[in-house]
């Protein structure tokens, strides 16, 4: 069985990047908060794949509140590895939408971390 993910509602966008020697702890092993920004990192670049970002839907009136986090880590990753992350949509609604990831460090194809967020739509007043 394939251990790529598979996409509810479109494609898979991937982003490849290198870990950061300030996202790692004294013995350079990434430290569990570095992939909570690694998330939206893969968010964003959901987003570009599409023809908009961030600043755009801002400038629209619109933001995107994190309702719910879920991180299952799997392997350790260490500082200067290359990563991959892939990002599809999981869920979408009126009010929410719920995008999951994958995490995969390139020189052995492992899949590092599994992870989803949920966000709501909201204006600036939070409604």
């Amino acid at each position: 069985m394939s251990n790529d993910p598979v996409a509810v509602g479109g494609p898979v966008v991937t982003h490849t990047f290198r870990v950061r020697y300030v996202e790692t702890d004294a013995m350079g092993i990434v430290h569990h908060s570095s992939y909570v920004p690694w998330m939206e990192m893969g968010r964003t670049e959901f987003m570009r794949h599409f023809g908009f970002t961030y600043r755009q839907l801002e400038e629209m009136g619109v933001v995107m509140p994190v309702l719910e986090i879920w991180v299952r880590y799997m392997q350790p990753t260490f500082y200067d590895d290359e990563l991959q992350i892939s990002t599809w949509l999981e869920e979408l609604t009126r009010t929410r939408i719920k995008l999951a990831y994958k995490i995969a460090r390139l020189s052995d194809d492992k899949t590092v971390t599994e992870a989803w967020s949920l966000h709501t739509f909201a204006g600036r007043d939070g409604r």
